[in-house]
């Protein structure tokens, strides 16, 4: 992702020094929940049922893929949700040399 679009984001800041550090003590949680994701839900094709006015079952597939991971960590992240993974599984916690 384009650095000067992200600088002109409203939503987005650059990670500060302290966010770095809280982000690298829960990086092991976060490369776990990715393991559990990619097991049960990458890949694979979830059904999600529901009821329409008490009265009409509905059924909604979803595909998940590993570029929404990165979303479901509530993350922006500048190498883009794929990236994001790719760094995830390289071990790389946002330090330059990744």
């Amino acid at each position: 992702m384009n650095q000067k679009l992200l600088d002109n984001d409203p939503d987005y800041h650059k990670i500060t020094s302290s966010e770095l550090i809280s982000f690298k003590t829960y990086l092991p949680k976060i490369q776990n929940s990715f393991s559990i994701i990619k097991k049960h839900f990458i890949g694979k094709i979830k059904t999600y049922i529901y009821v329409v006015n008490n009265r009409e079952i509905r059924s909604l597939p979803v595909a998940i893929q590993n570029r929404h991971f990165m979303h479901l960590c509530g993350v922006k992240y500048t190498k883009g949700a794929s990236g994001f993974v790719k760094d995830l599984k390289n071990n790389c916690s946002g330090s330059s040399s990744c």
